[in-house]
């Protein structure tokens, strides 16, 4: 729980979530829709994922594979799956992390 916020967070230390948000455009277009997003996922073959629509975005997990949320692996991952900059800054610091509440 943050206490600043009173936000409930559920942290993974090795269940990798990616946040990507669907709300962010460049221009007039959403800058990753559900099928770039896949096709980023594609060139990865070793890795199984999971997407979960979010209410501004997508969640996505790595589901066959342990990941360690501060090792350098994890962050360019995400870097390159376009996940959105903060989180990946925050997931660095706590871990992955899911929000409970609005």
């Amino acid at each position: 729980m943050d206490l600043f916020t009173n936000t409930y967070y559920m942290c993974y230390r090795d269940v990798m979530m990616i946040d990507i948000d669907r709300y962010k455009t460049n221009g007039e277009l959403p800058v990753d829709t559900l099928e770039d997003i896949k096709i980023k996922l594609s060139k990865h073959p070793k890795l199984f994922f999971r997407i979960y629509s979010s209410r501004n975005g997508y969640h996505i997990f790595v589901i066959n594979k342990s990941m360690n949320y501060k090792s350098d692996e994890s962050i360019r991952l995400m870097s390159e799956l376009g996940c959105d900059f903060y989180y990946i800054v925050y997931s660095y610091l706590r871990g992955w992390s899911v929000r409970l509440n609005k």
